[in-house]
């Protein structure tokens, strides 16, 4: 997916601290969770995201959001992922 088509996407759903991540293939990042409401959108590559039991698998131009606190994995695909990932501007945001 084009990356300002993503960004404007985030934006129009008020995000405004929106940052792109890139992992190597195969990089796997254990259990863990986040103090904000996940929102990405996968720019090239894959991704998938194990939480509550559920196996979500993220390919171009896909959107996933997460409640914050919630526990998953995540594992980069064959050929590494590229997502816009919306953060929190500030304390306030979490």
């Amino acid at each position: 997916m084009d990356k300002l088509k993503a960004t404007n996407i985030l934006g129009k759903s008020g995000q405004v601290n929106i940052v792109e991540v890139n992992l190597e293939p195969g990089y796997f990042l254990d259990m863990h969770s986040h103090d904000w409401n996940v929102d990405i959108i996968i720019l090239k590559g894959s991704l998938q995201v194990n939480f509550n039991n559920k196996v979500k698998l993220l390919s171009e131009g896909d959107r996933f959001k997460l409640k914050k606190n919630i526990e998953h994995t995540e594992y980069s695909g064959l050929d590494g992922v590229s997502f816009l990932s919306a953060r929190p501007n500030n304390k306030e945001d979490l």
